[in-house]
């Protein structure tokens, strides 16, 4: 199967190449993917695949059955955009003022949509069944993954793997990256205020500097992964955004922090959100601040490749990526 498969997806490439560019000009941010999950079910019917849409609002599910028994195969690919403009100079570039696909879901949907139009015409070769899951939500916490599983999309019939799919610009293009193990780390978003006491700034001490506790904190923070983690975990903790202030002469009396924790181990993930408790408790009590209002949202749990992933990709695969979900592959 694999020239006449290969040739038949260079005989896509036009297709795919104006599928890709048509997302991407209209991008669409979580929950919003109207447009691409219109356009996604539409090239999956015209495939012959069986469609369902509005799977967790605007999510959808392509289900191509083989002609034999065995083992269902699901793809994964996500579809929403960022909050960012696009300041590329392409014909493509994105039509959205203040959205567009930077993290690349424009290329990782027209990939499994490259996938299910070329299995769609093997469907007799196919022992089996592969299901297509188009996601919403990835990129806004909590996501659009649990509630698509919640809706049982790995049911009926009950999928044994899956293949998430994500585009990686590390990868040289027509490269396939997969690594045993841990391959994206848990990702847990925080946020915390200091709230201090406003006054001049030519009199501090009749004030409480939130500026000054919240650079001690960062500071602080800072110090968990390099000296309170062990050295051999990859930990990296990412303090994203600080707002506060009023004037250049005024004590402000309020900043607010948002950060992210990434984490490969289970164990390290439960102390640094326990480390970031304690260590803003502390700081804020020795400076005479109040409760940082310290607050945690999940977003993603680690991902590591399934050991049942067939051996024969190990002997094909032409480079590791340290990157993807559990049972990924990697393709750009």
């Amino acid at each position: 199967m694999g020239k006449p498969l290969l040739n038949d997806a260079r005989g896509l490439a036009k297709k795919l190449t104006r599928i890709r560019r048509q997302i991407h000009m209209y991008p669409e941010e979580a929950y919003q993917e109207k447009r691409t999950s219109r356009l996604v079910a539409e090239t999956l019917k015209g495939a012959g695949l069986a469609v369902t849409t509005g799977v967790a609002k605007t999510g959808v599910v392509g289900l191509l059955k083989g002609e034999r028994r065995g083992p269902t195969v699901a793809m994964r690919a996500d579809m929403d955009a960022l909050p960012i403009h696009e300041q590329n100079d392409v014909p493509y570039r994105s039509r959205v003022d203040g959205v567009m696909h930077a993290c690349g879901h424009d290329g990782n949907t027209t990939s499994v949509l490259g996938a299910a139009l070329l299995l769609a015409k093997r469907r007799h070769d196919l022992a089996g069944n592969v299901k297509f899951f188009f996601q919403p939500s990835e990129e806004s916490p909590p996501g659009g993954a649990l509630p698509m599983i919640e809706r049982g999309v790995l049911e009926k019939p009950k999928v044994d793997a899956v293949i998430g799919v994500h585009v990686d610009p590390t990868i040289p293009a027509g490269k396939i990256g997969v690594r045993d193990g841990p391959m994206m780390a848990a990702a847990d978003d925080f946020d915390f205020a200091i709230l201090g006491e406003a006054a001049h700034g030519a009199k501090p001490h009749l004030g409480v500097d939130a500026i000054a506790v919240a650079a001690q904190a960062i500071q602080a923070i800072q110090m968990i992964p390099s000296r309170r983690i062990n050295p051999t975990h990859p930990v990296v903790v990412t303090l994203g955004t600080i707002k506060g202030g009023y004037r250049r002469n005024v004590i402000a009396d309020r900043v607010e922090v948002e950060g992210t924790a990434r984490t490969l181990n289970a164990k390290d993930r439960t102390s640094i959100e326990k480390m970031i408790g304690s260590t803003l408790a502390h700081v804020t009590k020795a400076s005479g601040v109040s409760d940082p209002h310290l607050r945690r949202q999940d977003h993603r749990g680690r991902a590591a490749r399934d050991a049942r992933c067939p051996r024969e990709i190990e002997g094909r695969r032409d480079r590791r990526a340290v990157d993807g979900r559990r049972g990924l592959l990697l393709f750009r």
